[in-house]
């Protein structure tokens, strides 16, 4: 059953300030089995001469009961800037643009440490101070694969020693007060066939000895024969050992750049066509599902109720059995391309496909779709649809997204 809602539309290219934007007229949306979805406020990403111009946000952050959201740079400017905002009504706290910094070009540049808002660019990493709005430091170092994690107050980083065709890769990294990098491991395309390295931040796990083990991935390629190889490792940080690895585990030489998750003494890694899942201490694989011509290259997969829900590059969403990687159900009706990130809360998980700019929410229990919602800014004709990853507010049950022009915040239902 289908209910029609009445949203705020915003198509008024004229905001010249950071206040809230004034109802201009009502947009019908449907949306699946839900009416009580509501734009609580939105923000326009990018201003000049007094016009509200296309722009596009990183994920959005949840920082205490604040959100932190960015915009691609403005007309003259050189770099993006990064805005904190409360959570609850959107005044800003403060925004930081540094001319140095350019803009982060890929997923997973970003992240909270404490009260420290870490930024990668592709050529160093900056280090923003939340409380003030300041930058505390920031450093240079070559990757342009700029991915970018950390825990326990620690960043962790790579470094090669070319962009495009590197002989190695580093794995380093650095208290988040300082800048004092250090090289965990290296890999070296001389050791690995003519492989150039490509390694990815880890995911931390504490074993039985309250040592630190490593999970990450390589993604390396060989130029010459033109054959991708995806590794992937567990490495004892105390210890300066690798505990186990698995080599050339996709067929087709490629893998999604999202980290693996951790989840009940099992390992669960997200391929490019497949999901893997070993036992986290010894590393054998339990089980591996394949999903033919579709891909898992584009969104992130969680955890919830008991189950594994995947997002296919394509138009599915899959639930697996944690135990057994058998497929519980499969959403065929939420197109799922080029999602970005999904978020799990309240037995559902929600997400955007930027592939027609809807935000979804599917039921984690049966797989129903029970939302599909497009921009309170589409007009039918204009081209505005969500863009970017979303973030949940557990404390307000509020969403956090973005469309081609605003930031917005979006009340779930309780």
């Amino acid at each position: 059953m289908k209910w029609l809602m009445c949203f705020l539309c915003i198509w008024s290219l004229g905001c010249k300030s950071d206040d809230l934007v004034e109802v201009a007229s009502c947009n019908i949306v449907e949306v699946e089995n839900e009416s009580e979805y509501q734009v609580i406020w939105q923000k326009p990403l990018l201003v000049f001469g007094g016009d509200t111009l296309s722009s596009r946000s990183i994920d959005p952050i949840i920082y205490n009961d604040k959100i932190i959201h960015g915009s691609l740079p403005n007309i003259g400017q050189n770099s993006e800037t990064f805005y904190l905002r409360d959570a609850e009504d959107g005044t800003k706290e403060w925004e930081w643009n540094d001319d140095s910094f350019g803009q982060t070009p890929f997923t997973r540049a970003q992240y909270i440490d404490t009260d420290n808002f870490v930024l990668s660019n592709g050529l160093g990493v900056y280090v923003i101070d939340i409380l003030t709005g300041q930058k505390k430091w920031n450093t240079s170092i070559n990757n342009p694969r700029p991915r970018i994690d950390g825990f326990d107050n620690q960043i962790f980083y790579t470094s090669k020693s070319s962009s495009l065709n590197p002989d190695t890769c580093r794995l380093i990294y650095s208290d988040v007060n300082t800048s004092d990098w250090k090289t965990i491991l290296t890999f070296s395309k001389q050791d690995d066939g003519n492989y150039a390295p490509g390694i990815e931040p880890p995911i931390s796990w504490q074993n039985d000895d309250n040592e630190t083990i490593l999970f990450f991935q390589n993604r390396s390629y060989n130029f010459s024969i033109g054959d991708g190889k995806i590794d992937l490792y567990a490495y004892n940080l105390d210890q300066e050992l690798i505990e186990w690895q698995h080599l050339d585990v996709e067929e087709n030489g490629n893998s999604s750049i999202f980290k693996p998750i951790l989840y009940d003494d099992k390992v669960f890694f997200q391929g490019a066509k497949s999901i893997f899942c070993y036992n986290i201490k010894s590393g054998d694989l339990l089980w591996k599902k394949t999903f033919g011509s579709d891909g898992l290259l584009t969104c992130n997969s969680v955890i919830a109720e008991d189950k594994i829900i995947l997002n296919g590059t394509l138009k599915h969403v899959y639930a697996l059995n944690l135990e057994t990687g058998d497929l519980i159900w499969d959403n065929e009706d939420a197109s799922s391309e080029n999602s970005g990130n999904m978020v799990y809360y309240k037995d559902h998980v929600y997400f955007i496909s930027e592939g027609n700019g809807k935000l979804y929410g599917v039921n984690t229990l049966n797989g129903e779709t029970i939302l599909e919602m497009d921009s309170p800014n589409d007009t039918g004709s204009n081209g505005v649809g969500f863009k970017s990853g979303i973030v949940i507010n557990p404390n307000l049950n509020y969403l956090y997204a973005s469309d081609n022009y605003f930031f917005m915040c979006i009340k779930l239902l309780d």
